[in-house]
């Protein structure tokens, strides 16, 4: 049994890569990182240990339901067996949703935060848009075998379209100030996915644990490229030509 554990959440908006980091750092023998486990839809799949505490899911609905801070603290932060524990905890859930975890978590200032963002959030947009469109996933596990399927394409509303970005904007602005006073970690999709780099190295470093090279266990199935996936491209391409939105394309 391990003492002082590192307790730590990944926040972000949604379509930012969070499934990605939360796998990675969960591959590291001395980080547990459970998924959206403070959450009102679904089940909180604690993994393994949800085995340790001999718990079934229907009681860790009902602890989670009855007094969802103590949730947090007693049985997601509470595996005793590795370095550095965390789940993931969006924007929304924070604010909106689960109030009073979020006024625990300010307050507590050991609890380390990792602020995953993505820097073009016009992709960001779409992504979310194709996850809320399409009955299949939209990333795989590496082993499991990809099969051949037509691109889906959507259609963008550009107003919309800026409307979200600015939005996400505020969002993300608004969390670097809510954390101000915590150890913070600020991370980007596109950099942990860029060849050759060190910000998952300096991650673990953050977290207290030995850095180790590990390597991402899902597989994107959408293109990435923009022309690809919108369908009103050469519209939206012309329209945010010469804009401050012009490097998103």
């Amino acid at each position: 049994m391990k003492t002082n554990i590192q307790k730590f959440i990944i926040t972000c908006a949604p379509r930012t890569g969070s499934t990605m980091l939360r796998m990675m750092l969960d591959s590291h023998s001395d980080i547990v990182c459970h998924g959206e486990v403070i959450a009102l839809k679904g089940t909180p799949n604690l993994g393994k240990y949800a085995k340790v505490i001999a718990k079934t899911q229907e009681e860790l609905n009902q602890l989670l339901a009855a007094d969802p801070t103590r949730f947090l603290y007693e049985y997601v932060w509470g595996d005793p067996n590795c370095s550095a524990i965390g789940c993931k905890i969006k924007y929304r859930q924070l604010e909106e949703q689960f109030p009073e975890v979020f006024k625990a978590i300010l307050a507590d200032k050991s609890i380390k935060i990792v602020h995953l963002r993505r820097k073009n959030l016009l992709k960001r947009h779409v992504s979310n848009r194709l996850a809320a469109s399409q009955k299949t996933p939209t990333v795989i596990l590496g082993k499991q075998q990809q099969t051949d399927r037509a691109q889906q394409r959507i259609s963008i509303d550009l107003d919309k379209c800026l409307a979200d970005i600015e939005h996400i904007k505020r969002s993300e602005q608004a969390f670097i100030n809510y954390f101000s006073d915590h150890p913070v970690f600020e991370v980007f999709y596109e950099d942990l996915t860029a060849p050759g780099s060190q910000d998952l190295f300096e991650l673990q470093d953050f977290l207290g644990v030995n850095p180790i090279n590990i390597q991402p266990k899902t597989v994107k199935l959408n293109s990435n490229d923009l022309a690809d996936v919108i369908e009103n491209y050469e519209q939206i391409r012309q329209k945010l030509s010469g804009t401050v939105y012009a490097d998103y394309l």
